[in-house]
């Protein structure tokens, strides 16, 4: 619910400065957007392993940034990319998986609003993390856009559609909570 405010809150700051020359990216935002059914299958059913106690409130607070980085990036704001590298940092300091690919998952949308060359190796940093952390509704979604981004950027393809029948295979079973994550897969494939 917490990650689901921040990317609201990240959303409404995107449309509230939105030149009215870009409003694609603007739209791309309010899509990104979870469904509430997605927050409260997420709050009922995740099978994510708790961050220890003595960590949890850090990550809380670095899963906001993370999820405000990520859906500026989807609202082209210049600052997102920047908010995910710090991010980064700081999860990578907190050893907690889910968090490391929470917020590489985030570096790699503001890298790809840049079409950077290094946004689909980004990706694959954070569905790494996210499978090495128990996340498969984070996985699914890293591979998908590992897989749009490479094909975009004209990246090596085989390697990454090598591990499509496995990703798909984690889709499947990520319920409700992963519907979003899993239409982005197969969409992408």
């Amino acid at each position: 619910l917490e990650r689901a405010r921040a990317a609201l809150k990240a959303v409404a700051a995107t449309l509230a400065r939105r030149r009215d020359d870009r409003p694609a990216e603007a739209v791309r935002a309010l899509r990104e957007l979870p469904a509430a059914e997605r927050c409260r299958a997420e709050a009922t059913t995740d099978p994510v392993p708790p961050p220890p106690p003595h960590l949890a409130a850090r990550i809380s607070e670095l899963s906001a940034d993370a999820t405000r980085a990520r859906f500026l990036a989807f609202g082209a704001d210049p600052a997102a990319a920047e908010l995910a590298r710090r991010t980064v940092v700081a999860a990578d300091a907190t050893g907690y998986p889910p968090l490391i690919a929470r917020a590489q998952l985030a570096l790699g949308a503001g890298l790809e609003a840049t079409l950077d060359n290094h946004t689909a190796a980004t990706y694959g940093t954070a569905a790494d993390a996210a499978l090495a952390g128990g996340d498969d509704v984070t996985f699914v979604e890293a591979f998908a856009r590992r897989l749009y981004a490479t094909a975009s950027l004209g990246g090596e393809l085989a390697g990454v559609t090598a591990v499509l029948p496995v990703a798909t295979t984690i889709a499947k079973r990520t319920g409700a909570a992963g519907a979003q994550a899993r239409a982005l897969l197969f969409n992408n494939a």
